[in-house]
């Protein structure tokens, strides 16, 4: 089997080296041994995006990260935002599988499960920069909610992250793509 090339993009501004560490190690865990993930954050922007602004004035950088994905050989992109910014505008500027947390965990939810939650920051009561400050209370917030909503039959739980990785590797595998019908390449492409 070939290495598997996956760019993360985390859309908005730069993350601290630390954070940026962090996650690359999670997700180089969660990944295939046939399969190299990288990361890249943007230049400018929100720290965390919050709202549908802040999610906006994102997605000029990340389509341009994603062009550039592609002229770098990457076989896929993961958007690594849970609101999956940009998902739709990414996918009609390349040719090359793009994965969305939030969409592909709702699918694979509803393939498993009758029930879907979504947990966010706003769910357990918290932005994404105070989630960034205090993993342990996040953590213990997530998992009292996912056990609460399980208990009460409200739904069933998956993580996000990895099956955004493995959907990636799995459509590269696949040699599968979304269809350029549903998401047609835009006659101009602005730079």
């Amino acid at each position: 089997m070939n290495l598997r090339k996956i760019l993360y993009i985390v859309p908005g501004s730069p993350e601290p080296p630390d954070e940026a560490e962090r996650r690359l190690k999670i997700l180089t865990s969660m990944a295939g041994p046939d399969t190299k993930i990288d990361t890249r954050s943007g230049t400018k922007g929100p720290l965390t995006i919050e709202s549908a602004y802040e999610e906006y004035l994102t997605i000029p950088e990340t389509c341009q990260v994603a062009l550039d994905a592609v002229r770098e050989g990457y076989d896929a992109i993961i958007i690594g935002c849970a609101g999956d910014p940009s998902l739709d505008a990414v996918r009609e500027l390349v040719n090359i599988p793009v994965v969305g947390p939030g969409e592909t965990s709702i699918y694979l939810a509803s393939l498993l499960g009758k029930k879907v939650l979504r947990v966010s920051p706003m769910t357990i009561g918290m932005t994404v920069s105070e989630t960034r400050e205090n993993r342990e209370k996040v953590l213990e917030k997530i998992e009292r909610e996912g056990r609460k909503a399980i208990k009460e039959g409200k739904a069933d739980v998956i993580d996000p992250v990895r099956v955004s990785v493995r959907m990636a590797e799995m459509l590269i595998d696949l040699k599968l793509s979304h269809s350029k019908i549903a998401y047609p390449t835009p006659k101009r492409i602005w730079q």
